[in-house]
């Protein structure tokens, strides 16, 4: 009897030491899902706006980088990714066609959008100083261009009256603005780079204060957004794509104190749609965005 009740004994803690290993690797397997991605994740980048935040992402983001916005507008369209970061009225030009088949994930900014010119000062505050001149741009629909057709149009101002011209890369600006009497529209942290390199660049309006002034919004000058299959498929990793794009954002402030991202915030979300319908109802034919109407949002269950 003896000899049986230890055997019993000896089976009962077997048990139990079992039950609680397989409980302790459950454990462990639940909290690697929750901080690992399940694979790699493609990132497309434009270089004009996420380039500096990017380039603190780890070896599990696989990213290509385009320098021109034609190019990458050309490879969301086609689904070349997973995830991309590019300029916020390009992803909303995109959502109308594409046909709906990217997620607006959040709003992001790279610190500033400013009108630069090269030996040119002018008294006067107003927008309508800008009448009559030539703009260079990096995109037909980037932020910036999109945000100073706006403010020319607040201004009473059409758009016969002056000339937006499109250059191809950031290069290509920087080679515009250096020559005299140039104008162009220029991103952080790009604007204090060429200022630093050329002291007869200056900053003529932020783009963004004035946005401010006349809608009460601040510019997302950038917007990451995600694939319809990405959101479907891996909606779990969703939340660790934009907490690493957090993190990154963090560590890049050091060369650029005003960079935010507003991960998966009711406060970006609220941007995202309020500056997406303020732009929509007044430069339709640049801007052609799809307002808020049917727009998918990305937020946590």
């Amino acid at each position: 009897m003896k000899k049986k009740a230890v055997w019993i004994a000896l089976c009962l803690a077997a048990a139990l030491f079992l039950l609680t290993a397989c409980s302790d690797s459950g454990s462990g397997t639940e909290e690697k899902s929750r901080d690992t991605l399940s694979s790699s994740v493609k990132m497309a980048v434009y270089e004009g706006t996420a380039g500096s935040v990017t380039k603190n992402l780890g070896s599990d983001y696989k990213i290509t980088r385009y320098n021109e916005l034609l190019k990458l507008e050309k490879a969301v369209r086609r689904g070349d990714y997973d995830v991309a970061v590019l300029p916020t009225t390009d992803a909303d030009w995109l959502y109308g066609k594409t046909g709906k088949d990217l997620v607006m994930l959040s709003p992001t900014s790279s610190g500033g959008i400013y009108l630069l010119s090269n030996s040119y000062q002018t008294a006067s505050t107003k927008m309508t100083a800008f009448a009559g001149k030539t703009i260079y741009v990096t995109g037909e629909r980037s932020t910036g261009a999109v945000v100073f057709r706006f403010l020319m149009q607040q201004a009473g101002i059409g758009t016969s009256s002056y000339t937006i011209k499109v250059l191809d890369s950031y290069e290509e600006i920087e080679k515009a603005i250096n020559d005299y009497g140039n104008f162009a529209i220029v991103e952080q942290p790009y604007a204090s780079r060429y200022m630093k390199k050329n002291s007869s660049v200056v900053k003529l309006r932020s783009l963004g204060d004035l946005f401010e002034e006349e809608t009460d919004l601040k510019v997302p000058t950038d917007c990451m957004i995600c694939s319809r299959d990405f959101y479907r498929d891996r909606y779990d990793d969703l939340p660790l794509v934009m907490a690493d794009y957090q993190k990154a954002t963090e560590k890049a402030k050091g060369r650029n104190a005003r960079a935010v991202f507003y991960g998966s915030s009711s406060r970006g979300v609220s941007l995202l749609r309020r500056f997406n319908k303020a732009l929509a109802g007044s430069v339709t034919d640049l801007y052609g965005g799809a307002g808020d109407t049917g727009r998918l949002y990305f937020t946590e269950k």
